[in-house]
């Protein structure tokens, strides 16, 4: 009951707080405010990070949030491989966390946060059965179900409803409807049958991609089916059938799906040989009662391994860095159990863009030891430079979640997370500036991708972008770099805020500037960091 009691609070004083709240970093944000007919996908990001700190910061006191490295990251490498199936673009970082709650049920937040109970994991009997669950719930996200329920409801209506839950919670009578049940039944958001049967498709859909057996899903129903306990009075389904009607029919028709359909993706074998050792590992962190398990490694050798690293120094020094490698790779041989070896391993051959190498190395620390921050935060950072949004959010979660708070590697590391959950930029162009009508989700002016010189045309160039509401504080930090096409930077400019969201630069080049034909590009920077490029041409004049 107080995991239940937890979540509840938590989601009652997030959604029905007078004056809102603060998110991280400072910015001001109300999530009633994000409660209109017409949901936004960045009011859906803006609610669900907000559910799911809030959520995160209450559980993992009470070591209620599972955060064990092999449990959490088998449920990210399983979710990232049925996200990596979802065409683009993609406006959700899916994260994925686990609840140390023995009850069958998975729910999905705003904004692509997957929360699984430890009873669901625990209870599946094959990995295809915990994919249909996963694909359903990323479906949810994907398809925007919850935007779409609020849009369809009374707004008023479900305000009053999350208002009520808070006041019986302030009264001591708690009804346990968020964990138990779900948070989307304990918001009075319980999805239409339209929602879960397009959940159910287009998660099958997800997992025949991704190759997994899409029978899964249709066992999975099955099998709440067969376990639902027996009460006085009649029998009762488990939590996540209680919040998925039809329970008996969408079995029917997943099971009819799966006799229908071939599967033509491949599966990642590693996620599949985890699956076992990942139920041993949660099943024995639920038994103990806790939140995560150091391993048990032996005694390394320290001297041998100071010698070592001693010895590859010198080598680095001397400029011989393949020979440094080599030496630590022998060294691990010996001493398999210190870290120390993998980590500067892992940084050299981060040095040398050797990307993939390094992550083996970073990833090889962080099972030797689970509470190294900074490798974590490695293993984010050359993820992310590797182009793999996915893995690089939850090795800088971990990172964040063990820096010390406050300090200046916990607060880059949430700048660096801020980043990868809030694209800075939602839509761009390039404009003529010539005028056209348009609605109130338009800048008011043409976009093009080709430019004239004058005479008789306007020299002017104008970018536009609508900036990420989080980030338009920051827009006088923001840098757009005009480059020529030889590669030369002709001109810089800052860029001006107006209403709705939208900033622009504007630039009027010099005669000699205007007159250079060719391929143009225009740059954002942010923190020394590219966010954008925009490529057009200059071209001769039909006059």
């Amino acid at each position: 009951m107080a995991t239940r009691k937890l979540v509840q609070l938590t989601l009652a004083l997030l959604l029905a707080g007078a004056a809102g709240c603060a998110r991280r970093g400072g910015e001001p944000f109300n999530p009633l405010s994000a409660l209109t007919p017409n949901i936004t996908v960045e009011q859906e990001r803006q609610v669900g990070a907000e559910a799911d700190y809030k959520i995160r910061a209450q559980l993992y006191h009470q070591e209620l949030m599972v955060d064990d490295p092999l449990v959490t990251g088998f449920i990210n490498d399983l979710g990232q491989s049925l996200v990596r199936q979802l065409s683009e673009p993609r406006p959700f970082s899916y994260r994925f966390r686990v609840l140390s709650e023995p009850s069958l049920n998975a729910f999905a937040l705003p904004g692509g946060y997957i929360y699984f109970h430890s009873g669901t994991i625990l209870g599946a009997h094959n990995l295809d059965e915990l994919a249909g669950v996963m694909a359903h719930e990323i479906a949810h996200s994907r398809r925007h179900h919850w935007a779409r329920s609020v849009q369809a409801t009374a707004v008023p209506n479900l305000i009053s409803q999350i208002v009520g839950a808070g006041l019986t919670i302030a009264t001591g009578e708690i009804a346990p409807i968020i964990v138990g049940q779900g948070i989307s039944q304990g918001l009075r958001l319980a999805y239409t049958r339209e929602f879960e049967s397009e959940a159910d498709t287009v998660g099958t859909a997800f997992m025949v991609r991704a190759g997994y057996d899409p029978l899964g899903m249709a066992r999975f129903f099955e099998r709440l089916m067969e376990t639902k306990p027996k009460h006085r009075g009649g029998a009762s389904l488990p939590p996540y059938l209680r919040s998925h009607p039809r329970t008996e029919v969408r079995a029917e028709e997943a099971a009819k799906r799966a006799r229908d359909t071939t599967i033509p993706g491949r599966e990642d074998p590693d996620i599949r040989k985890a699956f076992r050792e990942v139920q041993l590992q949660l099943g024995l962190l639920v038994a103990r009662g806790r939140s995560t398990l150091q391993p048990e490694w032996p005694t390394p050798d320290r001297a041998f391994v100071t010698r070592t690293l001693e010895k590859a120094r010198a080598e680095m020094e001397a400029g011989a860095r393949d020979a440094a490698i080599a030496t630590l790779l022998d060294g691990e041989k010996r001493e398999p159990h210190d870290p120390r070896l993998p980590f500067r391993r892992g940084e050299w051959l981060r040095e040398a863009e050797q990307l993939q190498p390094a992550t083996e190395a970073f990833g090889r620390v962080v099972t030797l030891d689970p509470e190294t921050a900074l490798a974590h935060y490695k293993l984010g950072e050359t993820w992310y430079a590797l182009g793999d949004k996915g893995r690089a959010i939850f090795y800088l979660e971990q990172a964040e979640g063990r820096f010390k708070r406050a300090g200046p590697n916990n607060k880059h590391t949430q700048e660096m997370l801020k980043r990868l959950t809030f694209p800075i930029v939602h839509e761009s162009g390039l404009s003529d500036g010539v005028k056209v009508e348009g609605d109130r989700n338009t800048p008011g002016i043409r976009s093009v991708e080709r430019f004239n010189p004058p005479p008789p045309h306007s020299a002017e160039r104008i970018y536009w972008a609508r900036i990420e509401p989080v980030w338009r504080d920051a827009l006088d930090e923001m840098e757009l770099r005009w480059i020529a096409p030889d590669g030369s930077t002709a001109h810089t400019s800052k860029l001006t805020s107006r209403r709705r969201g939208f900033a622009f630069a504007h630039w009027t080049p010099a005669a000699d500037a205007a007159r250079q034909l060719g391929i143009w590009q225009v740059e954002l920077w942010f923190d020394e960091e590219r966010v954008e490029r925009k490529t057009f041409r200059v071209e001769p004049s039909d006059n």
